[in-house]
């Protein structure tokens, strides 16, 4: 007011105190000759502090419009000195967040003039900028830039991870599932800045962390968005990211310094910024030299010309004269001349990434990351059996990685399960479904509701979907239900790496049998190796066979080895309280039930300088050799110096009697009065005599036949075991006529195995073993009938199948009784690998003492699970004997479970009275199904007993039925047919290639049976080809369905 009125101020008591310095924040572009830059504010952070002040007269989504003055704001510093105060405005420069709708600030203008030398001394005349911009800016920093190229590099991945998001949502709302095979090896990014070009890989690792491929260097990043800026993680630096889109092209401000990135143009020049066309030079066909007036646009009251970037021919221009563009807007279409490239500025400081290293650990997260992207579905473009094997390579150069390695490969092991499990064609049924459905069809049900997304779904579909999410790490700023769907694009990603992730899955199992597993984790891996092993035994079962064998060699090997050194010391315990006369009932009992290695411990205590415990031990010797009978007597002879028990036993009605002994090899070569000894018992008939015998080593055939020398009486069984130095035992059985004869069938079995597994009721095939260990012995068994019916038989005896439970008390396995079985199979397979055409109608028996203490339908699932392991092995069946108590009763009753191969892919069991009649040569039925079997196809008569099968279905619970079949006869003079029914007519000697009759179904809930007429074809005779006959019997089928 004084000065308007004309007085004059009094600055008297107004003295300077520090220093003040003022900067303008424009809407300009200092890398185009600070032309105009407007748009809309989509971000605006204003700094604040001691010392700084700051007017502007913008908020977030002001309009900067093109046709005014460009200042955004005034930002003010005051400080004590002129240092303070360049200090504090520097500060609040940094801190300054401006973004722009396609438009940029002279924010890095400023800073780099507040470094100059000049500007901190003070002094500086008006035309400084212009000469500071006619001598060149100072370089920019080069670490900077390589941040800048890794932000924007990670940035426009992250464009075209969101816009494959987009389109998988599109394909789901609109079919249920993706059209192909989803998987990403990432995307391939070219950028440039100060005219240098710079082409990466990027690759997502999950949990925000990229791997970016630069000229065969792998760089790492981790790079978390916020809701306006981002942060990036390079070598446990961190750095603050500001991305302000300007067209094609990103400005990425790396801690408040900005850095212009560019993609490629693909021969378009196009806007800087909105503005007006003022003129066009060129015309298409045109000629253009670098550097040439290609169009005059005002911006702002500025004329900005725009220039050709290279020597081109002008194909066309895309736009006219005065007509108003928009940032980044094509004007005109150029193409190349010769070999440059478009570059619109000379080329200026470039960059390698030379200086970034990892260090161990650095490097042992990148194969960890490679691993968790490869199962999770995120980017993975390596081979993963290389990938593997550079993992294991690293680790056994690197020990004190192996714990972070086995809590990795149990992780995966998880992964594959959840996600994989989600994609089984396993049916569901629930009552809030009109029918039954697979997890397949549930996922698309689930991702095409736009709300109440798990209203009537299974709750057991709904917790294995929330198990394979749960894998996924959260996301920052995404909804509960973005998550999800993001967590399910990359399981449909990972689910496209099947093949790659089952290929690293057999190399890890290879692997994992070098590597020292501790054994705290066995019992992890052991249970998420039999999820791996029941998702892939029918898809996959080459993985499922790697996945048991690695379990066996990492886990069960040890546990079983823990196993026999617990029986053993469990042995020579019972042996010694037996011998000390202490709880000799129990004692007793559990000796005689032991399996076959407690010979291993007996024979050599009989041989002992104690008469007590050689007597003792012989006498368990031979009431264990007769436990499958019911014993009515015994007595110790002592003759030749021998002790020689004898029992008496009866079976089924019948008495026999059985004398054991046990000798040194020393005295093989003595005369055994086999004669003397019967006459010595008390027992009127001698029928089997069993010598044990203690061999200083390993070649048995000798002292067998100088056994041989001693004479029996007609009818006499004589059978010899021999007791290794290796601890093994030998056996062989003969017969007495007018000399000794041996048994082929009971070679290499005791006399208890050759009854409790039933291997007399091979007495019709000539034997061959091919096959034989402690455990398993494998015989081919060719038919003496006909010499083209050879078939496998392995056979094993486990006396120890404790339970094996999970977390949830539920019954998961036996141990040594699988052992035993795969052990049986992979002999069986390695045999059928020497056979020009593969063996059909072979089986596998197992004997198992000990009673059994599963429930029936954990047997079945169980069972269904082991023999998945045997497919593609020509298996008719395998065969349990073993022992039940019912509840309700005190007798023990023996038992025989049958698993049935009725298909590949559908197996049945049944329970029975163990059978005892000798096995018969293929038959007309048994040759025409395993004719079928041969060819792929299923025999109808073996379908149908799979519907009506008294038994349980292993897949499919059908209940018990009956089939009555139906034939035609056909008149001769008139050529018509009737229909008759064939019940008793066995099965196998239908004519035509078509079966038929009626199928009656008994379900618990009704006692109407469900009554269908079913219509079969018989491939086993012409590949079951169609004419006159078939065609009669498909008609009389139909005629019998409408009466």
């Amino acid at each position: 007011i004084d000065v308007a009125m004309g007085k004059e101020l009094d600055f008297s008591d107004r003295e300077p105190q520090g220093a003040v310095i003022e900067v303008r924040l424009n809407a300009e572009d200092p890398d185009r000759d600070f032309s105009p830059a407007p748009g809309r504010v989509e971000y605006l952070k204003i700094p604040a502090g001691p010392g700084i002040r700051v007017d502007s007269g913008i908020e977030e989504y002001s309009d900067i419009p093109g046709e005014f003055d460009s200042m955004l704001a005034k930002i003010i510093a005051h400080g004590a000195s002129r240092d303070d105060a360049l200090s504090r405005l520097k500060r609040a420069l940094s801190e300054l967040r401006v973004r722009l709708q396609n438009g940029t600030s002279n924010k890095a203008f400023l800073l780099t003039l507040l470094d100059t030398p000049q500007v901190r001394m003070g002094g500086v005349h008006t035309g400084f900028v212009e000469e500071l911009i006619g001598t060149g800016l100072p370089a920019a920093d080069s670490q900077r830039i390589e941040l800048a190229l890794m932000a924007g590099a990670v940035e426009m991945y992250q464009r075209e991870y969101r816009r494959d998001f987009l389109n998988f949502q599109q394909e789901i709302s609109r079919t249920g599932r993706p059209r192909g095979r989803l998987k990403s090896e990432g995307y391939e990014v070219n950028l440039s800045t100060l005219g240098n070009s710079y082409s990466f890989l990027v690759r997502s690792m999950g949990r925000q962390y990229f791997h970016l491929r630069f000229e065969g260097r792998e760089l790492v990043c981790r790079y978390v968005e916020t809701e306006q800026e981002s942060i990036l993680y390079i070598d446990d630096e961190r750095h603050n990211i500001l991305m302000v889109p300007r067209a094609d092209a990103l400005q990425c401000e790396v801690d408040g310094y900005p850095v212009l990135l560019e993609s490629d143009s693909g021969g378009y020049v196009k806007a800087h910024s909105p503005a007006i066309v003022l003129s066009i030079n060129v015309k298409p066909g045109d000629q253009v030299k670098k550097g040439d007036v290609l169009l005059t646009l005002e911006a702002m009251k500025m004329e900005m010309l725009i220039e050709a970037p290279i020597d081109a021919n002008v194909q066309d221009v895309l736009v006219n004269e005065g007509s108003q563009v928009a940032a980044g807007q094509p004007l005109v279409l150029l193409e190349s001349q010769g070999e440059e490239t478009d570059q619109s500025t000379e080329s200026g400081q470039s960059v390698d990434f030379s200086d970034r290293h990892f260090g161990l650990s650095q490097e042992w997260s990148l194969y960890q990351r490679e691993l968790y992207a490869l199962f999770l579905g995120y980017d993975s473009d390596k081979d993963p059996v290389d990938l593997v094997n550079e993992t294991i390579e690293f680790i056994r150069c690197h020990q004190e990685y192996l714990d972070e390695l086995v809590s990795t490969l149990i992780e995966l092991f998880s992964f594959y399960s959840a996600v994989e499990k989600l994609f089984t064609k396993r049916e569901v049924e629930s009552e809030s479904l009109a029918r039954p459905m697979t997890y397949q069809e549930l996922l698309s049900h689930y991702f095409r509701r736009s709300s109440d997304k798990e209203k009537g779904l299974p709750e057991e579909f709904l917790a294995d979907l929330k198990n394979a999410v749960d894998a996924y790490p959260l996301i920052a700023g995404l909804s509960e239900a973005q998550q999800i769907e993001y967590a399910l694009f990359n399981i449909f990603r990972s689910h496209g790496n099947l093949r790659e992730k089952q290929r690293a899955l057999k190399e890890i199992f290879f692997a994992m049998e070098d590597l020292s597993i501790p054994e705290s984790v066995h019992p992890s891996i052991s249970s998420r190796i039999d999820q791996i092993v029941e998702l892939t035994q029918k898809s996959y079962p080459s993985l499922a066979d790697s996945a048991i064998h690695a379990r066996y060699e990492i886990v069960d090997r040890a546990k079983l080895e823990h196993q026999r050194q617990e029986h053993y010391r469990t042995v020579q315990l019972l042996v010694n309280r037996v011998q000390n006369n202490t709880e000799k009932g129990e004692e007793f009992s559990k000796i005689i039930d032991a399996g076959p290695y407690i010979l291993k411990e007996l024979i050599p205590l009989a041989l002992s300088g104690s008469s007590h415990s050689s007597e003792l031990a012989l006498r368990l010797i031979a009431l264990r050799s007769n436990r499958d009978r019911h014993v009515v007597g015994e007595e110790l002879i002592r003759l030749q110096e021998l002790n020689i028990y004898a029992v008496r036993s009866e079976e089924g009605g019948r008495e026999s009697t059985s004398l054991f002994t046990v000798l040194p090899e020393s005295r093989v070569d003595e005369t055994l009065d086999f004669t003397s000894w019967m006459a010595e018992s008390k027992f009127d008939k001698i029928d089997e005599i069993n010598l044990l015998i203690l061999a200083e080593n390993e070649s048995h055939e000798d002292s067998f036949e100088r056994l041989l020398r001693n004479p029996g009486t007609e009818g006499l069984r004589l059978s010899v075991g021999i007791y290794g130095s290796i601890r093994r035992l030998a056996f062989r059985g003969y017969n007495f006529t007018d000399r000794w004869e041996e048994n082929s069938l009971a070679r290499g079995f005791s006399p208890l195995q050759y009854r409790e597994l039933r291997v007399y009721r091979l007495k019709n095939f000539d034997v061959q073993t091919i096959y034989h260990n402690d455990s398993v012995i494998l015989l081919e068994a060719t038919s003496k009938e006909n010499p083209k019916d050879i078939r496998l038989f392995a056979f094993a005896d486990v006396s120890e199948t404790e339970p094996e439970t999970d977390s949830s008390d539920s019954f998961r396995r036996l141990l040594m009784f699988e052992n035993l079985y795969m052990e049986a199979v992979l002999a069986m397979r390695s045999a059928q690998a020497k056979y020009r055409y593969r063996l059909q109608w072979n089986r596998i028996v197992i004997h198992n003492r000990n009673l059994l203490q599963i429930r029936f339908r954990e047997l079945k699932d169980y069972g269904r699970r082991l023999m998945h392991a045997s497919k593609d092995l020509g298996l008719e069946k395998l065969t349990v004997y073993t022992r039940r108590k019912r509840w309700s009763e005190e007798r023990v009753r023996e038992m025989q479970l049958d698993f049935l191969v009725v298909t590949e892919d559908h197996l049945a069991v049944r329970n029975r009275r163990p059978a005892e009649e000798p096995l018969e040569s293929f038959d007309q039925y048994v040759t025409k199904a395993v004719r079928s079997r041969q060819r792929g196809m299923v025999y109808p008569y073996e379908f149908i007993k799979m519907l009506t099968y008294t038994g349980m279905s292993q897949d499919v619970p059908i209940p018990r039925g009956e089939f009555e079949e139906f034939d035609i006869q056909v008149d001769p003079d008139s050529g018509k047919h009737k229909i008759i029914s064939v019940k008793d007519r066995a099965p196998g000697l239908n004519q035509a290639n078509i079966v038929f009759g009626i199928i009656s179904n008994y379900d618990h809930d009704s006692p109407t049976p469900l009554t269908r007429v079913i219509i079969l074809s018989d491939p086993s005779g012409d590949l079951g080809s169609l004419a006159e006959p078939e065609a009669r019997r498909v008609n009389a089928a139909l005629d019998l369905a409408e009466e």
